[in-house]
């Protein structure tokens, strides 16, 4: 299965480049579709990939590939040379010794220039009847030059074991350079399975010539959905969340402290109030996906809210946080002495003012705390946004609580689901920031309330 896996994996790779860096990237403008160029005949030049900036058939030139054919190269490109010889010599049986002498009729030339508008990773490459020249400035442009001249060459030109000729390549040629953020490089996405070692002689040699850095990629937390994972990212569901968890602030923490604050202090202990508690505490017990129930029958279909908002779920959010922000403020109401309330209304103060400048301040840590927990917990939820459509594919960024979005723990979700094997690093990602966030909430509220805790 570990086998099967990996050459799936090396059938589909195609490596976008940016200037130094090589992410994986199988789809980027000018690498799907790649339409056919001016001057150029339908066949393999017409289709290479990433589309270059200049490509010219030469016709009636074309170039075979023979028992005779040496790959000349210099101390610097020697590398490449060895590279593309022994990806050769595996399907066509040929000898293609690698020689520094210098290139003769029938022969392939890989050669460093001087030229400074080719920059780091640019190349050109002119295939004739008497020999392929490939030219660079940088290790790294014949790299990208080698790749084009094996899509030239017939398609099982990197198969793994020797296949019948001829091995001809059209007259061409052809200028190319770095124009976008990302480059492509192709790797047979279509013609054959590729074996494990030849995607791993690519990554190497990619890494040797300076292509493949290890970076940050800022790019999860910037790009919103996208269904190719190298170009998803978490930033619309961050901003979703924010607006969620903003609403969740604004609404469920004011109701719930004024709420406790009513039980605890002012209201007289009969059966009405007995069953609101009762109830209370029930609805902390209730299932989420309760909760997204509600919201979709009330918020959605009543209210005529729309579907996949941010409001909507932090409504949401909010009704299934209230319970545990009044039971957190009444147990932190209820731990202030009683003798702090008899002092102040001994001095004259009235109920609400013995509350509100003194209990309320001494209760604020427990309440602080309940807070920040209730926050937390509605954040890594997922099941009562699901039932109000926050399973959004939503690419641009939302402006407003009622533009479509999604939250991070959906977003989760979504990738774990998916298809695609590629959206399996971006699900640990995602699932890693998620719980950053909630280990640091909670960090905040350990630390908030050792700070203002006061003994008794």
């Amino acid at each position: 299965m570990a086998r099967f896996d990996a050459r799936r994996l090396a059938s589909l790779l195609v490596l976008a480049v940016p200037a130094a860096v090589l992410p994986v990237l199988p789809v980027l403008p000018g690498l799907a579709a790649a339409p056919a160029l001016a001057g150029t005949a339908p066949g393999p030049a017409s289709q290479v990939v990433p589309v270059p900036e200049s490509l010219t058939a030469v016709a009636g030139e074309s170039f075979e590939v023979g028992p005779a054919t040496r790959i000349v190269a210099g101390p610097e490109t020697g590398a490449v040379a060895h590279d593309l010889a022994a990806l050769m010599r595996s399907s066509t049986g040929f000898p293609l010794a690698v020689s520094t002498a210098a290139p003769r009729p029938g022969d392939i030339a890989l050669t460093l220039t001087d030229s400074a508008d080719l920059g780091t990773e640019g190349y050109r490459l002119e295939v004739t009847a008497g020999a392929v020249r490939l030219e660079a400035a940088r290790p790294a442009g014949l790299f990208y030059g080698v790749r084009t001249l094996l899509q030239l060459l017939p398609p099982w030109i990197e198969s793994p074991t020797v296949r019948p000729g001829p091995w001809t390549v059209p007259g061409v040629r052809i200028t190319d350079r770095p124009r976008f953020a990302y480059r492509g490089v192709m790797l047979d996405i279509a013609r054959h399975f590729q074996p494990p070692g030849v995607v791993k002689r690519l990554i190497d040699r990619a890494s040797a010539e300076g292509i493949l850095k290890l970076r940050f990629n800022t790019g999860l937390f910037t790009y919103g959905a996208s269904s190719q994972p190298e170009t998803a990212g978490v930033g619309v569901a961050l901003v979703g969340s924010f607006f969620m968890m903003m609403t969740v602030l604004l609404l469920a923490v004011p109701l719930g402290v004024m709420a406790a604050v009513y039980l605890e202090e002012f209201a007289s202990r009969n059966r009405l109030t007995d069953l609101i508690e009762v109830n209370i505490n029930n609805l902390a017990a209730v299932p989420s996906i309760v909760f997204g129930i509600l919201g979709l029958a009330i918020f959605i279909n009543l209210f005529g809210l729309p579907r996949s908002a941010s409001l909507v779920g932090g409504l949401v959010l909010a009704l299934m946080t209230l319970p545990t922000v009044i039971i957190a403020t009444r147990a932190a109401i209820g731990a202030v002495p009683p003798s702090i309330r008899e002092a102040a209304l001994g001095v004259g103060a009235s109920k609400m003012q013995a509350v509100t400048h003194h209990v309320l301040p001494l209760a604020f840590p427990g309440i602080l705390t309940g807070t920040i927990i209730g926050v937390a917990k509605a954040l890594g939820e997922t099941a009562p946004l699901l039932m109000i459509g926050m399973v959004a594919f939503v690419v641009e960024f939302p402006k407003t609580p009622l533009e479509p979005a999604t939250a991070l723990p959906v977003q989760i979700y979504m990738w774990a689901t998916a298809a695609e094997r590629g959206f399996v690093e971006r699900t640990s990602g995602a699932t890693i920031i998620l719980l950053v966030f909630l280990a640091v909430m909670n960090l905040i509220a350990v630390i908030l309330r050792r700070r203002f805790e006061r003994r008794w």
